[in-house]
């Protein structure tokens, strides 16, 4: 008897010591499971890749002085995927430095941080499946639906080289980047269908997409650089990231996601000197030439392109444009399980709208809130005009244009900050790690 109870009690104790064990092993393995975090893309924004001359490595952008063998004007034609040059893209923009200037906190900070919680970087060429972050530069001048793809592509080579076909991605995506982002969940590695409604088929590769200063309805400083170009410095000398180079009308006229970033069809946001909303349809090439926009104000014009050229590309370009946009109109339903956050600015002073109106037998485009007299003599008052041109943002996107539609699975974080310093705004950071983990 004694022989028996004791051959209990050693098969009790056996039982506890192995649920013991199990439990030990079920919080170890999940505590790794914890730590085990999903890998990052990080997507900058506008001009926020380096480019990089392939035939002669010279770095084109960024830099100051433009380049003698290729700058970053783009080849024109209604052809849209044959217009290439010798550029390509080299690392994302870390940071930047200009003459006197103190250098300037680009991404290095956001990468710097996930560094710090225990990320780290890797090579889409080598690839690591958890704890890692990939940045993804890109040719910013590009069709963003050939760049959603390009990102498409390269996430599925990770998953593809690491043999983990369900591994899924969050995306920390910047200013246009959010975009292109975006696009990339609601049609993965396809043209958007005749109908532009979202397929959702590159929603099975991520799971978190954060966008910082998205323009989802578009911004209207798109559109003044297409008509002003852009310059490196602001009037006030702090430096204008990541637009660092004089860049002409001629120049961004090339450019063909510029026309991507247009205030969206629509949006209401271009007056008519009785300060009334125009009905104007910008993404119709011929709207451009009628009222003189962008290049066709230029005496100069034929000696920067061929007349007839320009006109196939404007209107190729701009027609792409349209169905870009309409195909990233945020969809309501969400049939994915991709959890979106919007994150920006509401207390900067920020460009919403525009005044049109005729001067001198021409058309005139007003982007400031200054006093101005119309061709008949008619005084429009700067004060009304404040009011009118002038919204909440981020001095760049208005707080309208990133909210967009609501979507299903969306949150909304606002701080108070500058277009160019969000990405680097440590709430910010704060904000996206803490959903991170």
């Amino acid at each position: 008897m004694r022989r028996e109870l004791s051959s209990i009690r050693l098969m009790l104790n056996s039982s506890k010591c192995f649920a013991l064990l199990l439990f030990l092993c079920f919080v170890y393995f999940d505590g790794l499971a914890q730590s085990q975090k999903n890998p990052i893309v990080i997507i900058p924004g506008l001009l926020g890749s380096e480019l990089i001359n392939k035939n002669t490595e010279e770095k084109v952008w960024f830099k100051l002085s433009r380049s003698k063998d290729d700058d970053l004007r783009l080849p024109i034609s209604a052809n849209l995927s044959e217009n290439r040059d010798n550029l390509v893209p080299g690392d994302v923009l870390r940071q930047v430095k200009v003459a006197f200037f103190p250098s300037q906190d680009i991404y290095q900070g956001l990468i710097r941080n996930l560094v710090i919680n225990g990320w780290v970087e890797a090579t889409w060429e080598n690839p690591k499946a958890r704890n890692a972050f990939y940045v993804f530069p890109y040719d910013w001048r590009l069709d963003n639906i050939e760049n959603a793809k390009l990102l498409i592509q390269k996430i599925e080579f990770v998953k593809w080289k690491l043999k983990q076909p369900n591994l899924k991605f969050d995306v920390i995506a910047h200013s246009m980047g959010g975009l292109i982002a975006r696009y990339a969940v609601m049609y993965g590695d396809e043209d958007p269908p005749p109908s532009l409604k979202a397929t959702w088929k590159g929603a099975k590769h991520f799971r978190r997409v954060f966008l910082i200063g998205t323009p989802n309805k578009g911004s209207v400083l798109a559109f003044r650089a297409l008509l002003k170009g852009y310059s490196i410095l602001r009037i006030n000398f702090n430096i204008n990231l990541p637009f660092l180079q004089n860049l002409t009308m001629f120049d961004l006229f090339t450019i063909q996601s510029v026309y991507q970033l247009l205030p969206h069809e629509n949006v209401k946001w271009v007056y008519d000197e009785n300060l009334d909303l125009m009905e104007i349809d910008l993404f119709d090439s011929n709207t451009w030439e009628l009222y003189g926009l962008g290049i066709f104000s230029e005496k100069n014009l034929q000696e920067e392109f061929d007349l007839q050229v320009a006109r196939e590309y404007l209107k190729a370009v701009l027609e792409r444009a349209r169905i870009f946009q309409k195909a990233v109109s945020f969809d309501s339903t969400n049939k994915s399980t991709v959890r979106f956050f919007k994150i920006g600015s509401n207390c900067k002073k920020t460009l919403g709208a525009v005044l049109m109106y005729r001067e001198k037998a021409r058309w005139e485009v007003l982007f400031e809130n200054k006093s101005v007299s119309t061709e008949d003599g008619k005084k429009i008052d700067a004060r009304k005009l404040r009011k009118l041109l002038y919204t909440q943002g981020d001095g760049v996107v208005t707080l309208d244009s990133l909210l967009g539609k609501t979507v299903n699975g969306s949150d909304t974080y606002i701080v108070c900050e500058e277009h160019d310093r969000l990405a680097a705004n440590p709430d910010v950071q704060r904000y996206i790690l803490e959903r991170l983990r």
